[in-house]
Parts: structure tokens; C-alpha cells; sequence
């Protein structure tokens, strides 16, 4: 049986633009919080605050998750994305070289997520970050890993607040 969509919330902590990606429209989250990207559904929502040195309760960007696909086809779509930072060769991942996530502990992290999020439904905020409003004061989580919120009321007041602004990208990455 599926589950009830809920709500991810998470500290940002580095906002060079590849974790979350956006780029044509398109915001995708395929690496770093692999918890997230492999039990995530379609319908979820994912909430990511800026790290406590820019500020407390500020949002960098929110998203509604309209797709869920592995990552070996989100690697081998010929589509260029910041957050393509490794290549699926003779079905193993292999490291583009960058230094995006560049080291054996980011490479396990980055693949035990397994799927990659995507979704055209995205408020990206950057380096000017929104305060939380007060019906979402609870989502913050300023700490290490992230939150799951199940509750059915936080789900709504999140889309509530959310489809009062207009969608898109309003910033330039913090980092």
C-alpha cells in the first residue's frame, strides 16, 4: 500500500548549485541526502534551510517531487546538468573528476541514494533566503541528516504557503 505523502526538511549545507541542481526549469536533487532520494515519493515535499551561519529559519529553496527515476537513466540522459558529476559505464558510476563530491566517502553517500528527484515545481532562494512563516516554524531542523513530517496538516500548510509565490528561481546559489 502506498504511503501518505509527507514533508523532508533539511539543513543546506554547502549551496554551490549541484545539491539541489536547478537548471532549465528543472530542479533535481541526485546527490547528497541519499536518505531523501531513495525513500521519497512522487507527491512529497522537500524543504532545505540555510545553514545556521547564514541565519536561522530561512528557507533556500522548497519543491514538490514530480519524479522519481534511478540514477543510471538520470546519468546516462544526454541532457547537461550541474549535478552530472558522474558518468554509468558498463554498469558501474563512474566520477567525472571535478571537485563536486570528489572523494570515496561523497561517492557512497552520493550512489546508496540510488534515485534521482526532479520536479518543475520549485521555489529556489539561494543567497536571499525567506524567513519560515509561522504555520511552518516546525519544519526547521537545524541539524545534521534531515525530517520526515507525516502529518497530513503540515503537508497542506506547506503547498499553502508555497503556491502564494511564485514558482521558480529568485537567487543565485549562496555558495
Amino acid at each position: 500500500m502506498d504511503r501518505k505523502r509527507c514533508v523532508w526538511s533539511y539543513v543546506v549545507v554547502f549551496d554551490g548549485g549541484t545539491a539541489p541542481c536547478v537548471d532549465n526549469q528543472t530542479l533535481s536533487l541526485c546527490i547528497c541526502k541519499p536518505l531523501i532520494r531513495k525513500n521519497a515519493i512522487v507527491g512529497d515535499w522537500i524543504i532545505g534551510f540555510a545553514r545556521k551561519k547564514i541565519g536561522e529559519n530561512l528557507i533556500v529553496y522548497a519543491t514538490e517531487v514530480k519524479d522519481k527515476i534511478s540514477m543510471e537513466d538520470y546519468f546516462l540522459d544526454p541532457k547537461v546538468r550541474k549535478d552530472k558529476i558522474y558518468k554509468f559505464l558498463d554498469n558501474k558510476f563512474i566520477h567525472n573528476g571535478s571537485d563536486i563530491h570528489n572523494s570515496p566517502k561523497n561517492w557512497a553517500s552520493d550512489l546508496n541514494g540510488k534515485f534521482c528527484l526532479t520536479s518543475e515545481k520549485f521555489w529556489y532562494f539561494g543567497n536571499d533566503p525567506i524567513p519560515v512563516p509561522d504555520e511552518l516554524q516546525l519544519l526547521y531542523y537545524p541539524f545534521v541528516g534531515q525530517k520526515k513530517f507525516n502529518d497530513e496538516e503540515v503537508l497542506l500548510n506547506t503547498k499553502l504557503f508555497f503556491e502564494t509565490l511564485d514558482e521558480g528561481v529568485y537567487a543565485e546559489p549562496t555558495d
